[in-house]
């Protein structure tokens, strides 16, 4: 593999972590202005510490079998250029939420949004194709996406009423 494109590919799961990240805080500014109902706390605190493990797994798999990805600069500057965008948003998102006071219900429409588009790690797929030691992995992190969504569809129909 060329350093160009062992390179992208670095930057490709940098920012897949770093989309995790962003999905965290966004959740964690829902756990604070939420603070004075425990169990809302909690919820949102906790969903922003599975995002957290999803950061850091990814980091540490990135330590391990980084450096088995296929080349393929055409998906790779593709998915980076893409990914990049995405954590653009979520960290947008984030700083409009720093300042803003949704409903519970607006603040699990936000996160059924975030989780319903895959947008955590935009291009799972190429992932999956691009770095075949860490297929398992993003298929896990997909499978937990899916999971997620039913999770705050399901606190939606719970706590929002």
């Amino acid at each position: 593999m060329l350093e160009s494109d062992r390179r992208a590919v670095k930057e490709y799961i940098h920012l897949a972590a770093e989309t995790e990240d962003a999905v965290a805080r966004i959740y964690e500014l829902f756990g604070g202005l939420f603070s004075s109902n425990v169990e809302f706390c909690d919820f949102w605190r906790l969903s922003a510490e599975a995002e957290r493990y999803h950061a850091a797994t990814i980091r540490l798999y990135d330590l391990v079998l980084a450096d088995q990805a296929t080349s393929e600069p055409a998906r790779v500057a593709a998915g980076v250029d893409d990914t990049r965008a995405l954590l653009t948003r979520l960290q947008a998102e984030a700083a409009r939420l720093e300042h803003a006071t949704p409903s519970m219900q607006e603040a699990l429409d936000i996160a059924i949004h975030i989780e319903a588009e895959g947008s955590e790690i935009h291009g799972r797929g190429q992932f999956a194709f691009l770095f075949p030691a860490l297929s398992d992995l993003f298929e896990r992190l997909d499978q937990e996406d899916r999971a997620h969504r039913r999770t705050f569809e399901a606190a939606r129909s719970r706590f929002a009423s």
